[in-house]
């Protein structure tokens, strides 16, 4: 399953890592069955029971007082040193985590289980360095829960199914921004949610000693919220259905595969300006560009001395032609649907050789909030062909082939 932040494309989900076996990297070199990246490939492979009982429990804590003193050097802005200036301190940084987790089974060769639990928490302050709030410690807060369960059974002699759940809900409070810019707390103090909840079903079916099939379905959750604060505010839940299903042939050196699947995302929200609408303050400069009357423009004091400046006010309107201000923010959806399939090879050659060839083809759609279509990426073919030649003995194996399709950024 694809737990990539759905509207960003950036890493959607913090897994618990006690339920993590193992972790795979593939930067290059991988398969057509691989797509919808640009950059690599990162598989983790999850822990399940057994037949014996084993667990573990462990705990985690540092403060300010256990790290090396801090040495501040603060140099000039935009100086040749190139370093930028130094805009806050942690004085206080408390960070604490503690877990378990258990496997074992509750039926001996038919069903397995596996359960882990990890508690992040975290209290800091920011000190800023300079501005308004110069001195000042404002907390900081972060609250994570990490949980997964997973259930593996044997539905008989060559048919297996697995369910898999996890989660990663975060609730950050206190300051908002590590440089608050007012001085009112109410202008920069708010609560934030993130995270949300994933699950998997997986359906294994051994076919004799040639063959396996497998198919699955699996929810994808991620979202960010900020319920209250003051400025410029996105709240957006976004979710990733898909199915799938693969077919692999074991036939002498060569080991065929074939498959694809099917996602639909959703992305919806509200975004808003608390007040209805954003006020900025600017220097009216008597500069080439500048289109202020200097001899109407209001005078206010500032930390060069008394100015001109002019206002600009920021807000949602309807459209073009509509300038009324929308107090209520301006609700988004963004579904997509996206299909591929994929033909693979991987003929072994000889024992120290591997030759693979594949071909794969994506379709994407993005979908406007009316429902119509916005975008067609249709005719993504990638073909892949690659030799490893492992010469040392000892050495990684992996399988070079050219870069898989791309993906529109906002979708991934």
């Amino acid at each position: 399953m694809s737990t990539t932040n759905v509207l960003l494309g950036i890493q959607g989900k913090a897994i618990n890592p006690e339920l993590v076996q193992e972790v795979e990297v593939k930067t290059g070199g991988y398969q057509a069955e691989y797509g919808r990246n640009t950059g690599g490939v990162v598989n983790v492979v999850t822990r399940q029971g057994g037949n014996e009982f084993h667990g573990s429990a462990f705990g985690y804590y540092d403060d300010a007082g256990m790290r090396a003193s801090e040495k501040l050097e603060m140099t000039p802005d935009f100086s040749g040193e190139g370093d930028v200036a130094l805009q806050n301190t942690f004085p206080e940084n408390t960070r604490w985590d503690a877990g378990a987790s258990l496997g074992g089974y509750f039926v001996k060769d038919v069903l397995w289980f596996f359960g882990a639990y990890d508690k992040v928490k975290v209290d800091r302050t920011t000190e800023p360095l300079a501005g308004v709030n110069t001195g000042k410690e404002i907390p900081q807060g972060f609250d994570t829960d990490l949980y997964s369960a997973k259930l593996t059974g044997r539905l008989g002699a060559s048919t297996t199914l697995a369910a898999t759940l996890f989660a990663d809900p975060q609730t950050n409070d206190g300051s908002m921004a590590d440089v608050p810019l007012g001085v009112d707390p109410l202008s920069y103090e708010g609560v934030r949610e993130l995270g949300g909840q994933d699950w998997a079903l997986r359906l294994t079916q051994i076919l004799g000693n040639n063959g396996v099939a497998t198919a699955q379905y699996y929810r994808h959750e991620d979202s960010y919220r900020i319920p209250g604060g003051v400025g410029y505010r996105s709240n957006n839940a976004s979710t990733r259905d898909g199915a799938g299903a693969s077919l692999s042939l074991f036939l002498g050196r060569h080991e065929l595969k074939a498959g694809g699947d099917y996602q639909w995302e959703e992305t919806s929200g509200t975004s808003y300006i608390s007040g209805g609408q954003s006020l900025g303050i600017y220097p009216c400069l008597d500069k080439a560009g500048y289109r202020c009357d200097l001899s109407k423009a209001p005078v206010v004091d500032a930390a060069g001395g008394r100015m001109p400046v002019f206002y600009r006010h920021y807000y949602w309107v309807k459209n073009a032609t509509d300038l009324t201000p929308l107090t209520g923010g301006i609700p988004f959806e963004s579904p997509s649907r996206s299909w591929s399939v994929f033909l693979q090879d991987e003929w072994k050659v000889l024992p120290n050789l591997v030759v693979n060839a594949g071909l794969r083809y994506d379709d994407q759609r993005v979908y406007w909030r009316t429902g119509n279509l916005a975008m067609d990426l249709k005719d993504q073919w990638s073909p892949r062909v690659g030799v490893a030649w492992d010469f040392l003995p000892a050495s990684p194996r992996g399988s070079p082939s050219p870069t898989p399709s791309g993906r529109s950024p906002g979708s991934r």
